[in-house]
This record gives C-alpha cells, structure tokens and sequence, in this order.
C-alpha cells in the first residue's frame, strides 16, 4: 500500500475521478494540486470544496511548472495523449497513472475488469449482479458512473470490485492486475482520443499485461481481432458467444464467470433472465398505451458504430431511428446496407450530422433537427401505431449533453412530456 504523506501529486481533470481522486489524496496527506481546463458550473463549485479542504485547484489552465514539481499525477480519462499537457509530460518524463491504478493500490480483494468497445456497463451490472447472487460480496464501480476510488474512500476495500475499464484508463494503467479480465470485442471507436485503432487496440490489451497464470482471461470467440491477439494473453482464457448467431453475446460473457467461479450455469442462466433492465441500453422505458401505440427505445447508450448496429441487429421490424451528436473519429457509410433494412425513416441531430447525412443519407429517407426537441417532435409526427422509434444515437453525446446518462434521460423526459423537453 502506497504512502502519500507529504507528497506532491497533481490531478488533471475534475470530473467524478478527478475529484474523489483529490479528496482521497488530501485524505492520505498528499499536498495536492488539481488542475481542469474546462470552465464548466459544476467544476466551479468542486474548486470551491476543495480549495475549502486546503487544495490548491485551477480551473481554466494547468501551471505546468506546479504540475512538474510533483512526483506524479493522475489524469483524468479525458484528457487525450496528444494534448500538449500530455506531449509535455511525456517529453519531461513526469509519471502519470489513472485513478483506477491508483485505486488499485488500496483495494485488498480481487478485481474483475470489463473492457470492450461496447456492452460494457451491461455486462459490469450484470457480473456483479452474479456475484451477488452466488453469496460473494461485490460491487459495480468504475467507467459505469460511480468511481472506483470513490469506493475505496467508502471503505470497500474487500470483496470483489467490478470495474469497467475504459481504454484511456488502460493506456496509465502500471500495477493493475485483475483476477478475471474480459474483453467483449475490439472495433473502431475513440480514434479520435488514441490516433488510430493499433493505438487503441494496445489500450484494451493492457487489461491482461499484469495477469499471471492463475487468473482468467473471458474473450470473445468470434471476434478476429481478439482471437489474433491470444498469444499476448498467458492467463487461463475462457470463450465466450462459441455459437454463431447467439442472441445476447453479453450474457454469454456474463455467464462464462460461472466456468470461471464453478457456479452452476443454470442458475446463472435463471438470474439473467430475471435481472431488470439496464437503463439507456436498448430500454424501452413506457407503456406503447401512452404513446398512440407507439414503441420508443432508449439506447442512449450507443455512442460508436458498433453498439448502433448491435441495436439496429436486434430490431424485428423496420425502425424510425434516431442518430447524432459528437463524433469520435468514426465514419458510418458500412452501416448503409443494415440502414437500408432496418429503418423507415432516419432523424439525424447532433455536431456530426453533416457526416451521418453524408454517410447515412442515402440508405433512408431523412431529415435533419436542430436539438432534441426538434428529434421529438418530427419522430411523433413520423411514427405510427404498432411503430417502434428507436434512440441510438451512435456517437458521443457531448455536443449537447453532459454524458449519455443525461442524453437517455432528457430523451426519455421529452417522450414522457410529449416532446416538451429542455436540453440546457
């Protein structure tokens, strides 16, 4: 376990991570300095909390000289590697970790890790869920929403810790070793953040670098990618979606912690299908009696190409869909064909709707809106009884929104309120 008392450490960036990761420094008697680029409210009133704690924090810009002076900092998953804070680091040689390493050194269980380009939070909820249910002490933390840091400053420092794990907290990861780590599938996303997909590919596979023989390695059978990657991986590897066609590859995954563990298959198979929905993926939160007959899906959780076309996949009938918001360096145009068949009529919104028109455009009859209350209103006036509006946007939501989670439910507030919705 790490000492901090009296040592200079820096935090870059002060969302959920950098915060708790500054508290929790501040706790263990690190001299402390916090630094955001971004002029955000919520960033305003934290700069107060903690300047009130004694920690220095600027909001706005990073002293670089105050930032070198420490023995090292934790950046936040935000902050790409080619920003000129990171080039400069780097070329200084300061060290940097993410806040799940630096978690990491202060939990005393064993760490499930979950990384993939999607169906991560599903299968994060639902392997804890699992957990539970066999009688281990576990719980969901992470890229899910609450922080895994934020947990060990709650004192959950035993049990089983259920992480999702993004690539950038991957690319500062050091110590970070799970006893079981799943990679659910590998495909082009985030190129905008990592600068291309080898970079981004080397990201995920750091989820196995510290693994002995011992722990485990859950991987996706027919993912190529993943399959060429097995020779870097020397922990015990467990298969999962062995049969083509599987309806739910992420139960699939979950269930292969029952291999892991030696749980009962059947009753894991019995707990999934009880389990309660996951919010903002594919959850079709009303009654259709509410809204004319009218299916609304709330898949706000799509946020690349891939999960967009695991939604569309999974549709039983031609869908009006929803796209749109901040790109992540993606193109759209191998989606055209699966457009083509799945969707009716396509509503297109967000800073990328030039490309998703240019890309989508021709595979669907569309229109373009100018915010979610402009989506709203044209998918009620477009959709018909017996009609299913499916909200997928397959891009970032940060154009307009504060996360996806604030995305699913502005959407979801609007459908409630008839379209009368306010994104501010």
């Amino acid at each position: 376990m790490e000492i901090f008392s009296g040592k200079k450490v820096s935090v870059l960036g002060l969302g959920k991570s950098g915060f708790e990761s500054a508290l929790f420094l501040k706790e263990h008697g690190a001299e402390v300095y916090v630094s955001e680029l971004a002029e955000k409210e919520d960033f305003l009133q934290k700069k107060s909390e903690l300047e009130a704690l004694g920690i220095r924090c600027d909001i706005g810009t990073h002293d670089y000289a105050q930032i070198l002076e420490s023995q090292f900092s934790v950046v936040s998953p935000g902050i790409a590697p080619h920003t000129e804070l990171m080039q400069t680091l780097r070329q200084r040689h300061h060290k940097t970790i993410s806040e799940i390493e630096l978690a990491f050194r202060f939990f005393q269980g064993d760490v499930v890790a979950i990384t993939g380009t999607n169906g991560k939070t599903t299968t994060t909820t639902l392997s804890a869920g699992l957990l539970q249910h066999f009688g281990k002490k576990s719980f969901s933390c992470g890229n899910i929403g609450n922080s895994v840091i934020g947990e060990i400053r709650k004192d959950n420092v035993t049990g089983t810790a259920v992480i999702e794990v993004s690539s950038f907290q991957l690319e500062t990861t050091e110590l970070f070793r799970p006893k079981v780590a799943f990679l659910l599938n590998v495909e082009p996303d985030h190129i905008d953040w990592h600068g291309n997909f080898e970079k981004y590919l080397a990201a995920k596979l750091r989820i196995f670098e510290n693994q002995k023989t011992d722990d485990a390695a859950i991987l996706n059978f027919r993912d190529s990618v993943i399959q060429k990657s097995i020779p870097q991986i020397h922990s015990r590897v467990f298969f999962f979606n062995e049969s083509p066609g599987a309806e739910n590859p992420n139960w699939d995954a979950v269930l292969a912690l029952c291999d892991v563990y030696g749980f009962d298959r059947a009753a894991g198979e019995a707990f999934l299908k009880s389990a309660p929905p996951i919010e903002h993926r594919l959850e079709q939160f009303i009654d259709p009696g509410k809204t004319d007959g009218v299916i609304y899906i709330n898949d706000s959780k799509s946020t690349n190409p891939a999960s967009l076309t695991y939604a569309l996949e999974r549709q039983k009938q031609k869908v009006i869909l929803i796209v749109g918001g901040k790109n992540k360096g993606n193109h759209f145009d191998a989606l055209r064909p699966l457009v083509s068949h799945k969707v009716k009529h396509l509503i297109i919104f967000g800073e990328c709707k030039e490309l998703m028109r240019e890309d989508l455009g021709p595979a669907a009859p569309y229109e373009i809106a100018a915010d979610l209350a402009d989506v709203l209103s044209r998918a009620k006036l477009a959709a018909q009884r017996g009609d299913v509006v499916l909200f997928s946007p397959g891009c970032a939501s940060f154009d307009m929104f504060k996360n996806y989670e604030d995305r699913g439910r502005k959407f979801k507030e609007g459908v409630l309120a008839g379209s009368e919705v306010h994104v501010a």
